[in-house]
């Protein structure tokens, strides 16, 4: 299981301001690990969105929809919003559970 990956850029900053950016990033990162671990995004069989702002994820949902299509991955998935994450800096956590 891949869990908590941040998405940062090249000189580790959080993209926070470049929420179209953020959800690219995050699963190629998320794509990173899982290929470490001898997975792809296409073994992915749960993703779990965790968020505190709903209203910017889903203003950028088409990007995450569009990720999973290219991997020709349709996980079982959700999207919520809760109060905080581990790091008050982060708005977005996701979660992704891989199978072979």
């Amino acid at each position: 299981m891949a869990r908590g990956r941040r998405s940062r850029g090249p000189r580790r900053r959080r993209w926070h301001r470049r929420r179209g950016r953020r959800p690219r990033l995050t699963f190629r990162r998320l794509a990173e690990t899982l290929d470490k671990a001898g997975f792809a995004l296409s073994d992915l069989v749960r993703i779990r969105i965790f968020t505190v702002d709903i209203e910017a994820v889903t203003a950028h949902y088409d990007t995450v929809l569009d990720e999973l299509a290219a991997a020709d991955c349709r996980p079982a998935s959700l999207l919520a919003e809760v109060r905080a994450l581990s790091d008050p800096r982060m708005l977005v956590e996701i979660e992704g559970l891989a199978v072979q």
